[in-house]
């Protein structure tokens, strides 16, 4: 079993107020609360969107297994100081954050997909 995510690690107002540009960790750290945050949003989607939740079993764990591993890799380069480290952390969480987004882009279709079904049928959606 994964271990919960992490709750938020940014505070967007406050992101937002500073006068210094972000780091490129920012990126990463805002990066992995968003992603977490819209898997969620899809899982809750799934309880309404029948092609969603017909695609959520396959996808569930393993998409689970990569955002805890983003999240650890945030953390670690919050508080890294190996140069070398934190350049070989950022190119994995390169690779989590874009595959994470196509898998999450592709979850989103799906709920595309029932939304034209219901327009199809005569139904509205508000």
């Amino acid at each position: 079993m994964v271990p919960p995510m992490h709750a938020t690690r940014i505070n967007v107002p406050a992101i937002e107020q500073a006068d210094d540009p972000l780091e490129p960790v920012d990126y990463v750290c805002i990066a992995a609360d968003l992603l977490q945050q819209m898997f969620f949003e899809l899982q809750a989607l799934s309880v309404t969107y029948d092609d969603l939740a017909a695609a959520m079993p396959s996808h569930d764990s393993e998409m689970r297994d990569r955002l805890w591993a983003l999240s650890q890799i945030a953390d670690d380069l919050v508080s890294i100081n190996d140069q070398a480290l934190a350049a070989t952390l950022m190119a994995q969480a390169v690779v989590l954050i874009s595959s994470l987004s196509a898998d999450i882009d592709k979850l989103a279709a799906f709920a595309s997909i029932d939304e034209g079904h219901a327009h199809s049928d005569g139904s509205t959606l508000h």
